[in-house]
């Protein structure tokens, strides 16, 4: 696991990225263990049969949160980008990926993972709303900025048939126009450029 600005990456055996901002996911899946070794304790409980099944299946459905909350984020693979919260996956083909681009409210910023048809998949985390879009006399990239560059560089790559390292991933100095690697502007950055007119 490395910090990347705002976000923490740990690249996997078969090349696919995930990502995500502390304080989303349980940094380790050992906590599943827990409710698996208290089923098992269980099924071997006093109780009538029905009762130790009906125990057992909810301390397994447990375990099956606590594991999804180990993997909560993006993940970044050749097939495109997929957004894991506690109950559901989505996936989303690169065909359909259009960017990232941040919501956020006075009292919390979540990043918003936009397709080309116009849905909209939130991260399961949320982030400081000073985070998502800081101010120009700040100098800070956003954390929706970041996003998409690390997607783009992970991206970038996946495709040149190599798994990312940890310097395919780190971000270089921000330009200042607000563009991203791959040259083109950000999707955050192409709405803000359409709303001031310019």
């Amino acid at each position: 696991m490395h910090a990347v600005g705002l976000f923490r990456i740990r690249v996997a055996r078969d090349g696919a990225v995930d990502i995500w901002a502390k304080g989303w996911r349980l940094e380790s899946q050992v906590p599943a263990l827990v409710p698996v070794l208290i089923t098992v304790g269980f099924l071997f409980s006093p109780f009538p049969m029905p009762i130790r099944a009906c125990g057992a299946a909810m301390l397994l459905a447990c375990a099956w949160i606590v594991l999804r909350m180990s993997r909560l984020g993006f993940r970044v693979d050749l097939a495109g980008v997929q957004v894991t919260h506690v109950v559901r996956t989505h996936r989303v083909v690169w065909d359909r990926f259009d960017g990232f681009v941040g919501e956020r409210n006075e009292h919390e910023g979540r990043c918003v993972l936009l397709t080309t048809d116009g849905e909209r998949l939130p991260s399961p985390g949320t982030l400081d709303p000073d985070e998502m879009d800081p101010f120009w006399s700040e100098g800070d990239i956003s954390a929706v900025d970041q996003l998409n560059r690390l997607v783009a560089r992970a991206r970038r790559a996946q495709a040149s048939g190599n798994v990312p390292g940890l310097t395919d991933l780190v971000e270089p100095e921000p330009s200042p126009d607000g563009a991203g690697d791959d040259g083109r502007e950000s999707p955050g950055a192409r709405r803000l450029r359409s709303i001031a007119g310019g």
